[in-house]
């Protein structure tokens, strides 16, 4: 599922959205937003999990599928990446014990 709003900010669940919206988590679901996007610079990427304990791994993929960029960190951080990106179409995957959202990003 995904959801944009009027600015532009793209939200994907590896799981279906509890019915409340996008305030609360389903249990062993992963919530990732973006935002800018499409970006002129960089992009800032928030995680969020119920999981605590497992690393979050993000891949960054070019529209070639070229690896552009990794990096391993913790659920509910803001990652920040993007600046060395030519203009084009990425793709970013977010991985957590089995749980993937891909999303699409653009710069500009």
């Amino acid at each position: 599922n995904i959801f944009v709003n009027g600015y532009n900010q793209f939200y994907k669940s590896a799981t279906d959205w509890n019915t409340d919206g996008l305030n609360e988590l389903n249990p062993g679901s992963l919530w990732v937003h973006v935002w800018t996007n499409p970006s002129p610079n960089h992009f800032k990427m928030d995680v969020f999990s119920e999981n605590f304990t497992d690393k979050i791994e993000l891949f960054v993929y070019d529209i070639n599928g070229k690896l552009v960029h990794t990096e391993v960190g913790s659920a509910n951080t803001t990652y920040t990446f993007g600046d060395n990106f030519n203009n084009g179409i990425y793709f970013v995957k977010v991985h957590q014990s089995g749980l993937i959202s891909t999303l699409k990003l653009i710069k500009e």
